[in-house]
């Protein structure tokens, strides 16, 4: 889809496959995804569509995964509500590798509801998200802490 100061206008279709967790990446202009089959895609012009070889060793890829985006070195975070974990894939990388992050939610605090959504903030290289709750959360990818803003 194209956004103008007008109208939209669709540029390809992704069919019938169920796609989540997308993220834009910045530094090869692709979009990326995961089906509920665990599938990682890449998504360029048109809606073309590659399905990319992850190495998953821990079996941390799978349904569920509701919200990603790509940090500005290329690595994917995605998020699944089913099991409530993060996991990483550096898209920059020759062989990407999901990798499970431990993460913690800031001392006195409590995520509650589920992540919906979030984005990176290009500045500061942190996730910004929302839960189903309205919680807002920032999660901090150097030290792996996530906090409640409100």
């Amino acid at each position: 889809m194209t956004l103008s100061a007008t109208a939209p206008t669709l540029v390809g279709s992704l069919g019938t496959t169920a796609f989540n967790a997308i993220g834009y990446n910045a530094s090869d202009n692709f979009m990326y995804a995961i089906n509920q089959a665990g599938e990682v895609y890449r998504i360029g012009a048109n809606s073309a569509r590659t399905l990319l070889s992850v190495s998953d060793p821990n079996s941390l890829l799978g349904p569920g995964y509701t919200a990603g985006d790509i940090s500005a070195t290329g690595v994917y975070y995605i998020y699944s509500n089913t099991v409530q974990r993060f996991v990483s894939i550096d898209l920059a990388s020759g062989n990407p590798v999901a990798s499970l992050v431990n993460y913690t939610v800031a001392a006195g605090q409590t995520l509650t509801g589920t992540i919906d959504d979030f984005v990176f903030h290009p500045s500061d290289g942190n996730i910004y998200g929302v839960t189903s709750t309205r919680q807002l959360f920032t999660f901090n990818v150097a030290t792996n802490v996530l906090t409640i803003k409100g």
